[in-house]
């Protein structure tokens, strides 16, 4: 169970950094053992597409698709368009959680995904004017990537049997001098 952040977050990954903290802690504190919480990925090139990686140092990044080895994980997506809002930016974010829901909740006899966004919605409370949409299904969680053929497996078994990924987007605004 980890939370891996920025050091000294500026502009919209400081909203995420607050986002991200407000979740794991929601989440852990509600029996999400063996969460893996990531800060904002970069859509990548990879073998004739595109994959979600996090920066980790001296130019080297780290893939955050489905990771089995965890019960439950997360990463952030960030629309490349800034609006002016009022004084502030606004832009869209998304938190993509890939989960194994047998594991996350063993008590449940049925497929327990509403039992998934019920935790991730009850834990985002403070950001709840924020929430424009609940995205779940393979094709429309990874709207803005394209999985090469050599990750197809393992982003197909994330909407299958045991596993659940489900996309919240939030339009979050913020000061760039902050």
């Amino acid at each position: 169970m980890a939370i891996v952040t920025r050091t000294n977050p500026v502009g919209i990954d400081l909203e995420i950094q607050k986002i991200q903290s407000t979740l794991f802690n929601g989440l852990t504190s509600r029996g999400w053992a063996s969460y893996e919480s990531y800060d904002r990925a970069y859509v990548n090139p990879k073998s004739g597409g595109t994959i979600p990686e996090i920066y980790t140092a001296n130019n080297e990044y780290k893939e955050v698709l489905l990771d089995d080895t965890f019960t439950a994980s997360s990463f952030f997506l960030v629309d490349p368009t800034r609006r002016e809002n009022g004084g502030l930016l606004t832009q869209t974010i998304s938190v993509i959680f890939q989960a194994d829901v047998v594991k996350l909740f063993p008590a449940i006899t049925h497929r327990a995904d509403e039992e998934m966004h019920n935790d991730i919605i009850g834990s985002l409370q403070e950001w709840e004017g924020y929430l424009s949409s609940v995205i779940t299904g393979v094709s429309g969680v990874y709207s803005a990537l394209e999985i090469p053929d050599g990750y197809d497996n393992r982003v197909s078994k994330d909407d299958m049997s045991n596993y659940h990924v489900v996309k919240i987007d939030l339009e979050i605004p913020y000061g760039y001098c902050n």
